[in-house]
């Protein structure tokens, strides 16, 4: 049994929503009201120019650059419509 519930990612709009989910988790579960306030995710470190071993670039360029990136993230959380995969 997988516990972790992990799914292939298999498309860029769910690496994309993936990532956004991620970013995003704390602001859901209420431990911060922004996403620019939990010091702890790699949100930051993909807005920053300090050297980092995450392929900064190549997400930024997943979303389209990092305008794209800033904005997608702004978006408001929408759970109850999110499509829960199969098993």
């Amino acid at each position: 049994m997988d516990y972790m519930k992990r799914v292939e990612i298999d498309n860029t709009n769910q690496l994309l929503a993936t990532t956004f989910y991620i970013h995003k988790n704390a602001v859901h579960h209420g431990l911060c009201k922004n996403i620019d306030d939990w010091k702890w995710s790699s949100y930051h470190t993909f807005l920053s120019e300090k050297a980092t071993v995450l392929k900064r670039e190549v997400v930024l360029d997943w979303f389209g650059g990092i305008e794209e990136f800033l904005n997608y993230h702004q978006q408001e959380i929408h759970l109850k419509e999110a499509i829960i995969l199969e098993e």
